[in-house]
């Protein structure tokens, strides 16, 4: 019965890629693995301003803050279902990358930056995948309030990727906007059955997770997390502890051993939760 249905489920796999558009000209490819359910998918380069699109082009889809893209992937290819929640998504490589892992994942991305969600929404479109994913335009933190959006100076001429809610997180700030904000518990209440979560808001972090704590206690998804210089490493270890999760560092040569405490790491600001009842996602690096 079940090699049955994985034969079913690789001839539809096969039918949408014959029916998947094609990508407007000048869009790059992004190869995968050919376990995925879509083994590529395209971003917009935006003229060499793109800096995820930079690396990926230049070293491959495991390249951009190495080794997380892969234990991201293996977190997919282990949940294979459910909601991937995409705080701070930016231009959408991690949306994207999960979308194609398994076409049973659907993604909310929440991204507050206008010229930068346009990106995203395009990139979105591009790959097909707009039926399978809600894209939000406002900022996310631990309340529902309207606040400020601080984005840095654009003198560096790439697209902006650290605009904060948190005022002191760049030293130059090149203007600020009125922004909605937005809390996890709410926009995800239960039923939601979201599997992963990606936190990347630029200082804001904690806040994020303060106002996703009801979801991880439910829902119990696998965190992926920037814990940056400067982080309250308190205050990320009593949610840690207190949601029942162990802390794993994603270090460029791998990742360390469980803990339950949560310290920024000069070489490795990318770390992984993971519910103590379930098993860590592995890769082979």
């Amino acid at each position: 019965m079940c090699g049955s249905v994985d034969k079913v489920r690789a001839l539809i796999n096969r039918l949408q890629d014959v029916f998947r558009p094609a990508p407007k000209e000048g869009m790059v490819e992004i190869c995968g693995e050919k376990d995925w359910d879509i083994p590529a998918f395209f971003m917009d380069p935006c003229a060499g301003r793109d800096q995820v699109v930079n690396a990926v082009q230049a070293g491959g889809w495991k390249s951009f803050e190495a080794p997380m893209p892969q234990y991201f992937a293996a977190a997919v290819k282990q949940a294979q279902k459910g909601l991937v929640v995409d705080v701070g998504a930016n231009t959408g490589f991690y949306s994207l990358l999960s979308l194609c892992v398994s076409r049973r994942i659907k993604v909310c991305a929440y991204e507050p930056l206008p010229p930068v969600f346009n990106i995203l929404q395009e990139n979105i479109s591009q790959n097909g995948f707009s039926k399978r994913v809600t894209l939000s335009p406002f900022a996310v933190s631990n309340s529902n309030a309207v606040s400020t959006l601080y984005v840095p100076d654009a003198g560096h001429g790439l697209v902006e990727t650290s605009a904060s809610l948190n005022a002191e997180f760049k030293e130059h700030i090149g203007s600020h906007q009125s922004v909605t904000v937005r809390k996890l518990d709410d926009l995800h209440p239960a039923g939601s059955h979201v599997a992963i979560m990606k936190v990347d808001a630029e200082g804001h972090d904690l806040d994020v997770l303060h106002g996703a704590e009801a979801l991880m206690q439910r829902d119990r998804p696998i965190v992926f997390v920037e814990v940056l210089l400067g982080a309250n490493e308190t205050g990320l270890t009593d949610v840690l502890q207190r949601c029942g999760y162990q802390d794993i560092v994603l270090f460029p040569n791998g990742a360390s051993q469980p803990g339950n405490r949560v310290v920024h790491e000069t070489l490795a600001w990318n770390h992984m939760w993971v519910p103590q009842e379930k098993a860590i996602p592995t890769v082979q690096l």
